[in-house]
């Protein structure tokens, strides 16, 4: 099927999976349907742990999925809970994070799409995991419908590679963006007034490090100006296939793809990559 075998994918299409059959009422249930590592899975893994952000509002059967691939024991994991989100799905998250020590979560406001309070949740999960005492080395932005592409192994040597750098789209602010009737009264506060604000945020705060000094900051507009209409095909961390591209034909969601079986040869060869309106 990863090879792209048309009669696989045939067959693999038919398949329908059947998320009521799975019951989850205990911790125990977790260690034995969907297999959480209850130990980090090498010595390297274990000396380098990742932070992960999710903004979560429902599916929980495919959230525990997205988990228990990514999740080892020196891992941390922050879930912001939309508003929006029903009490049924709330009450898992949280029998969820009882069970495990380093599973967090909390219910946002409710979020719209591209609306600001994606930006503060997020920016809420942030300020929580760096007061952790975990010291953990990279951290990453996902939403609960994506799929990991890469181990937690392959993902430690990729961000060793980084060295402390910034992974994040850079370009110059999209001025359509502005409400202009917004008085700037500070960073955080003038994104309140732009479309997509979750977008401009950590690339503004990173590269400006003459006005805010923070580990991986670079100077942006001196790295646009010397790769200017260069390739920007450069996204590591996370990969995301818009429905008005091409290569495929596919299902979308607020206009994102929505990869199915005959998507998987593509997205098995292409690296992780991250957009960061993306979740």
């Amino acid at each position: 099927m990863f090879n792209g075998d048309r009669k696989a994918l045939a067959r693999g299409s038919l398949f329908e999976f059947d998320e009521s059959r799975i019951k989850i009422s205990e911790c125990e249930d977790f260690r034995t349907v969907f297999g959480f590592f209850e130990t980090a899975r090498s010595e390297e893994e274990k000396e380098f742990p990742l932070a992960y952000g999710m903004l979560i509002h429902d599916n929980f059967i495919q959230l525990t999925l997205l988990l228990s691939a990514i999740y080892q024991p020196q891992n941390q994991f922050c879930l912001a809970v939309d508003g929006n989100s029903t009490k049924e799905f709330v009450e898992q998250v949280a029998l969820l994070a009882s069970c495990y020590p380093n599973i967090h979560y909390f219910i946002t406001d409710k979020i719209k799409w591209c609306g600001y309070e994606i930006l503060t949740s997020v920016f809420q999960c942030v300020d929580y995991l760096s007061r952790l005492p975990s010291d953990w080395k990279y951290f990453q932005y996902l939403s609960g419908v994506d799929a990991p592409l890469k181990s937690n192994l392959e993902m430690v040597r990729i961000f060793k590679a980084f060295n402390g750098s910034f992974n994040a789209e850079i370009s110059p602010f999209e001025y359509y963006r502005l409400n202009r009737k917004l008085k700037v009264l500070s960073q955080i506060e003038f994104l309140r007034g732009t479309t997509c604000a979750d977008e401009s945020l950590w690339a503004t705060i990173a590269g400006n490090p003459d006005k805010l000094a923070m580990p991986g900051g670079f100077n942006a507009a001196k790295w646009l100006r010397k790769h200017r209409g260069a390739n920007s095909d450069y996204y590591v961390s996370r990969y995301q296939q818009y429905v008005n591209r091409p290569p495929a034909k596919c299902q979308g969601m607020e206009g994102f793809r929505k990869t199915g079986i005959t998507g998987e040869p593509l997205e098995i060869e292409r690296s992780v990559r991250e957009q960061n309106c993306s979740a």
